[in-house]
C-alpha cells in the first residue's frame, strides 16, 4: 500500500512540475490585452521593435491631431479589385472541415458579396480559395484521390518538365512533396510553390478609377489555363465556360490560413484592397520614412513613370467590356467574352522572377494580427507578392523553415533587405481567436 502511494505522488510531483516549467518557460503566458488593445487605431506600420516589451499594450504613441480613418473609405469601389490567393492549411484526414469550407465561407454570398447589398462579387472576382496538404498517409491516399476532383492537371515548378514536376494542383487542393506538419517547413514549401504556381483571375473590368501600375508582375500570365473550382467566383467559372479564357495572373496577395478559421472573404479582400492602393510616400512620411527610393534589378534605378502602364497586362484592354461605362456590379452576372489574342500568354512555364519590367515597386506588405508586439498570428496572414517571391529565393530563409511557423515568417520579414520598409498592418481587431481557445 505504502509503494502505491509513493508512487501516485511521485506521479503528481512529476506532472506538477511539468506544468510548473512548462509556465515558466513560455513567453506568451501572459494574456493579451485584446479588448483595450483594439480601442486605439494602429497609425504606424513600421517593423514593430524588438525592444518593445511583449506585455506592452500599444506599440506607439497617437499624435492628438489623429483621426482613424473610417472603413470601409468611401472610394472604395473606385480602387481596383485586389487578386487574392487563400492557402487554406490542412491535412489528409480533415475531409468534413474542407467539406464545411467547400460550402460556406469559400463560396457563400455573404462571404464572396460582402455586408448589405454587397457588390455582386466584384470585389472577390479575383479571389480563389486552394487547400495546402502535405502527402497524404498512405491508408488516405485513396481516399484524398477521390475527394480530388478526376480532371486534374500537372503545373512545372520554374520550368521543369511536366513528367518531374514536384507539385500537382487538383482544382482546389494541392498537395506539397512534404511530409505533413505544423512547424517542419509546411509554410515555407507552400510560398514556394505559390512563388511559381500561385495564379488568380485577371481584372475583367476596366471602370475602375484606380488601377496599381508599375508592378514587377503585372504582365506576367499563366502559360495554361486553369480548371475553376466549384466555389471559385462566378466570373471566372463562366469566363472558363466560354471555351477561350482570358489568362489568369499572379496574386498581389498570398494568403495563409488555417482549416479551423472561419474567414468573411469580401472584408478579407476588401482591407488588402485598401493597403495596397495606399500611397507609397503618404504611408512613408506617417512612419517617418525618409523618401523612397527605387529597386531595379541588376543594381540599375528606373524611374516609376517609365515603367510600363497596363491595367492587365494589355495596351487594349479598355477596348474589352464594360467600356460604355456600365459598372462592374451591374455586369457582374453577365459572361465574359474573352478574346485571349488581347493579353499576352506564354508557351512555356513562367520563370518566378519575370524579366520585365525591371522596376521592382510592388508594395511590401505584411498583413496579419500582430501578436506580443512580435509576430503575425498563424491563423491567418498575407504576403504581398514581392515578399514571396523573396522567401522562396533567398537561401537563409530556406535555412530558417523548422519552428513555429507563424513566429518563423515574421523573422523572415526581419530578415528581408528592406525589412524597415515593409508594412506591418495589423487588424487585431478584425483577427481573433475564439474565447475559447485559450490563445491569444
Amino acid at each position: 500500500m505504502s509503494q502505491l502511494l509513493t508512487l501516485i505522488l511521485l506521479t503528481i510531483f512529476g506532472v506538477s512540475l511539468t506544468f510548473l516549467l512548462i509556465y515558466i518557460l513560455n513567453p506568451d503566458k501572459e494574456p493579451l490585452p485584446w479588448r483595450g488593445y483594439c480601442t486605439v487605431p494602429q497609425y504606424s506600420t513600421r517593423p514593430p521593435s524588438l525592444e518593445l516589451p511583449t506585455t506592452a499594450q500599444f506599440p506607439y504613441q497617437l499624435p492628438q491631431n489623429f483621426t482613424p480613418p473610417s472603413f470601409p473609405p468611401p472610394d472604395l469601389d473606385d480602387f481596383s479589385p485586389a487578386g487574392v490567393f487563400v492557402g487554406v492549411f490542412s491535412m489528409d484526414n480533415a475531409v468534413e472541415r474542407r467539406m464545411l469550407i467547400r460550402s460556406s465561407w469559400a463560396n457563400h454570398q455573404r462571404s464572396r458579396d460582402g455586408a448589405g447589398e454587397g457588390d455582386g462579387g466584384v470585389g472577390t472576382s479575383r479571389t480563389i480559395v486552394r487547400f495546402i496538404l502535405g502527402e497524404p498517409r498512405s491508408e488516405w491516399k485513396r481516399r484524398i484521390r477521390l475527394e480530388m476532383d478526376s480532371a486534374y492537371h500537372w503545373t512545372c515548378l520554374r520550368g521543369v518538365c511536366a513528367d518531374q514536376c514536384l507539385y500537382a494542383v487538383y482544382n482546389d487542393m494541392i498537395i506539397l512533396p512534404i511530409p505533413e506538419n505544423m512547424n517542419n517547413g509546411k509554410t515555407y514549401a507552400y510560398f514556394h510553390w505559390a512563388a511559381s504556381n500561385a495564379w488568380v483571375p485577371p481584372l475583367y473590368f476596366d471602370n475602375f478609377a484606380h488601377v496599381p501600375k508599375g508592378l514587377s508582375y503585372e504582365n506576367t500570365t499563366a502559360w495554361y489555363s486553369p480548371i475553376p473550382a466549384s466555389h471559385d467566383p462566378l466570373l471566372a467559372r463562366q469566363d472558363y465556360a466560354s471555351g477561350d479564357p482570358l489568362k489568369w495572373v499572379r496574386p498581389d496577395y498570398v494568403v495563409k490560413t488555417d482549416d479551423d478559421s472561419f474567414v468573411m472573404l469580401a472584408e478579407l479582400e476588401a482591407r488588402l484592397r485598401v493597403e495596397l492602393h495606399k500611397d507609397p510616400e503618404e504611408v512613408r512620411l506617417q512612419n517617418g520614412k525618409v523618401p523612397k527610393l527605387l529597386f531595379a534589378s541588376e543594381g540599375s534605378l528606373r524611374d516609376a513613370s517609365s515603367a510600363p502602364v497596363s491595367a492587365m497586362g494589355s495596351p487594349d484592354f479598355g477596348s474589352r467590356q464594360a467600356s460604355s461605362g456600365t459598372s462592374a456590379s451591374q455586369v457582374v452576372h453577365a459572361l465574359v467574352m474573352p478574346t485571349s489574342s488581347q493579353h499576352p500568354t506564354q508557351s512555356s512555364p513562367p520563370s518566378a522572377s519575370p524579366s520585365a519590367p525591371a522596376l521592382v515597386s510592388d508594395p511590401l506588405i505584411f498583413w496579419g494580427y500582430l501578436v506580443k508586439n512580435r509576430f503575425m498570428a498563424g491563423e491567418l496572414y498575407a504576403l504581398s507578392w514581392a515578399l514571396v517571391d523573396w522567401v522562396a529565393s533567398d537561401e537563409k530563409v530556406a535555412e530558417m523553415k523548422k519552428g513555429a511557423e507563424d513566429k518563423q515568417t515574421s523573422k523572415w520579414m526581419r530578415e528581408h533587405p528592406r525589412a524597415e520598409e515593409i508594412r506591418w498592418v495589423s487588424e487585431r481587431c478584425w483577427i481573433y481567436d475564439h474565447p475559447r481557445a485559450g490563445t491569444v
